[in-house]
């Protein structure tokens, strides 16, 4: 398939995507679709050591960008707003790059083109992608009827980020009983940090519905040991069964329970398909994989590209992290793991680049 749909963020007149467009002909043009945690800390990089000869446009979806991987410490209060979806202007024009702001974009992969809502093209010759995972939310729906209507999803995240507060402004009236689904760390994570930011507000609490026969499984016998600990200090419910469907207040399991609850978290597999096959164009990051780490990969992958030599695949790190809360993770490695202050602190080194 040539043709893709691709959701990217600025209102800047057609005059300056002309102008984008139009860059010096003996540059290599390099597109960035997508303001996740890797574009983040590229900017870093590309500001103390800029490549010759490339000319930038950024494409996003809104003004600012979007750090996944802190989303879990942005529900328990331990990031900040800015730190999770910082500025994208002073960062475009810090780098010379180009930044343009539109909601939706088509890219022509043969053509090397990106096709704007305004009719306006900005052609490419590498595209890295890095935008704010989605859900595959028909196929959801079709397993777990209600969910579409009844569930906070956690993605896309920019969409959680701006409905969160309201379910933190009703813990403050009442108790609240929040239901998380979802397997996998990503799952674990948000229901330890809703569980911290519910502390001490009228006795709010969280349960988490998962399909992992060992939560945590995935941070080795260290890791799981010290998680599943955290699990009963902050008095996390763990029901391991699917969620079969969901009614306003009600979930009903597939072990025959019904789950009374005032608010669901739906923590879906993201979408990670790149919106269409192209040579020329590479998927940045994906959950667990951004910031620091990846912008380095990226980097040489997009210069071996644009020089014509063989591009190395990029490959998840082996390191595994949950966010706890309160200013403390658990990172596992190679059969050990550490628990505290520090790993949060790592992880955060890691994400920030």
């Amino acid at each position: 398939m040539s043709e893709g749909r691709a959701d990217s963020h600025d209102v800047l007149g057609e005059r300056a995507v002309q102008s984008a467009a139009s860059g010096p002909s003996a540059s290599q043009r390099w597109l960035l679709l997508g303001a996740g945690s890797t574009h983040l800390a590229l900017m870093d990089r590309l500001q103390r050591k800029p490549l010759p000869g490339v000319v930038l446009t950024w494409v996003t979806p809104q003004n600012t960008g979007l750090r996944c991987e802190m989303l879990a410490g942005w529900v328990a209060g331990d990031v900040s707003t800015e730190l999770l979806q910082p500025p994208l202007e002073p960062l475009a024009q810090k780098v010379g790059a180009q930044h343009v702001v539109s909601p939706q974009c088509d890219i022509n992969h043969a053509a090397q083109v990106l096709r704007l809502p305004d009719g306006s093209t900005l052609p490419f010759d590498v595209l890295s992608i890095d935008s704010d995972p989605k859900a595959e939310r028909n196929a959801i729906e079709q397993n777990m009827p209600g969910a579409r209507e009844h569930a906070l999803w956690a993605r896309p995240a920019a969409a959680f980020v701006a409905l969160w507060p309201r379910l933190l402004q009703m813990c403050q009236q009442r108790p609240v009983h929040l239901a998380v689904v979802g397997h996998g760390l990503a799952a674990l994570e948000l229901a330890l940090a809703a569980q911290a930011a519910f502390a001490g507000r009228h006795g709010s609490r969280v349960t988490l519905i998962t399909q992992d026969q060992q939560p945590g499984a995935a941070l080795g016998e260290p890791g799981a040991a010290w998680l599943h600990q955290h699990l009963r200090q902050r008095q996390i419910t763990v029901l391991r069964t699917h969620c079969q469907s969901l009614r306003q207040g009600e979930l009903q399991l597939a072990n025959g329970a019904q789950l009374v609850c005032d608010a669901t978290l739906l923590v879906p597999e993201p979408d990670l398909a790149l919106p269409a096959a192209g040579r020329r164009s590479l998927l940045a990051s994906w959950p667990d994989q951004g910031g620091g780490a990846a912008a380095d990969a990226l980097l040489a992958r997009v210069r071996a590209l644009l020089s014509d030599q063989p591009v190395s695949v990029l490959t998840p790190h082996q390191a595994k992290w949950v966010f706890l809360g309160r200013g403390r993770a658990i990172r596992a490695q190679g059969g050990r793991a550490w628990d505290g202050r520090l790993a949060w602190w790592w992880r955060k080194r890691q994400v920030l680049g």
